[in-house]
């Protein structure tokens, strides 16, 4: 049958109205922050973008491409400003509210070149990462030291924390994958804004072990966070530009714009984070693994987030 959308009063539950959207099979929908427009995404199998108003209006549909898959991830900055549109060909789209086109696409390239991302900084965990130390985000003496040959310019932050790095740098890829017809191992399978609107946070699922940051701002790569593990969940923290990272290891990462630090679970060598949720405001992260959960508190408020010292404790 033709695929509606039906709205319902939240007080009583009682329906609204309800009215049919020009899918061939609807695979999401979620309103703007503030309620005025209803973006509905179409199947994978297309790339195909509506948008609706509350009495059913088709305001605009984007299509940038056909006979290729479509959307993978969506999410709608906070003040409802842009929709970043995260699609099987690893790419970004950004568009505006008042007209609905494009104003930004980026991809994700496996060599991440200087001439490309002159501003960006790329933080590297070593195999050997389980220390706390904060690596510096650029502004210091931390890029000043040459490193090996190869052109690139590095700092160990501390004994096995981050090492900051300016590009070139080279991502670890892995061949896209369809066997899972859910979810496949291809395009941009994470997207995430941070609570100010002024980052937005994404991965490519073959290149699982990356987090990119960019800036909304020039919609430039801020930053890339290279891990040893695929990065499984991150959560921007409420109020600060702070973002924690998890990759199903005993260590939580940070990230902020003054530099990158990895937290060690103390005494719970063998909790792996794989999921993980700011309280509301923003005083305490909850971190699960399969089993259990610990509760994560970050020391100095006020300060930079990222060179807070981390406590848990466990439950």
């Amino acid at each position: 049958g033709k695929d509606s959308v039906a709205l319902f009063e939240c007080e009583g539950w009682s329906a609204v109205r309800s009215f049919p959207v020009a899918t061939e099979d609807l695979a999401d929908l979620r309103w703007s922050p503030d309620s005025a427009v209803l973006c509905v995404i179409d199947t994978v199998l297309q790339y195909q973008v509506l948008f609706y108003s509350p009495d059913g209006v088709c305001l605009h549909t984007y299509r940038p491409y056909d006979h290729a898959l479509g959307v993978k991830s969506f999410c709608w900055s906070p003040g409802g400003r842009y929709l970043a549109l995260g699609s099987f060909d690893e790419k970004v789209r950004l568009l505006n509210h008042l007209t609905w086109r494009r104003i930004a696409e980026v991809d994700h390239p496996s060599d991440v070149r200087a001439s490309d991302f002159p501003d960006a900084v790329c933080y590297v965990e070593p195999p050997d990462s389980t220390s706390g130390a904060l690596a510096d985000n650029g502004d210091g003496n931390a890029l000043a030291v040459a490193g090996p040959p190869g052109g690139q310019k590095r700092q160990a932050a501390g004994p096995a924390g981050y090492v900051a790095t300016r590009p070139p740098l080279t991502v670890p890829t892995m061949p896209p994958s369809l066997e899972l017809v859910a979810s496949p191992r291809q395009g941009v399978g994470l997207l995430q804004w941070s609570a100010a609107g002024r980052f937005l946070a994404s991965r490519s699922d073959v290149m699982p072990c990356a987090l990119w940051i960019w800036d909304a701002s020039t919609f430039g790569l801020h930053a890339v966070l290279l891990q040893q593990q695929p990065v499984t969940a991150i959560a921007w923290h409420p109020r600060h530009e702070l973002l924690a990272v998890c990759s199903g290891t005993a260590k939580l990462f940070l990230w902020s714009p003054g530099g990158c630090r990895t937290a060690p679970m103390p005494g719970e060598s063998n909790f792996r984070v794989s999921e993980m949720e700011w309280s509301p405001t923003g005083g305490a992260l909850l971190l699960l693994d399969r089993e259990r959960f610990c509760m994560c508190f970050l020391a100095g408020d006020g300060e930079d987030p990222a060179a807070a010292d981390a406590g848990s404790q466990a439950a």
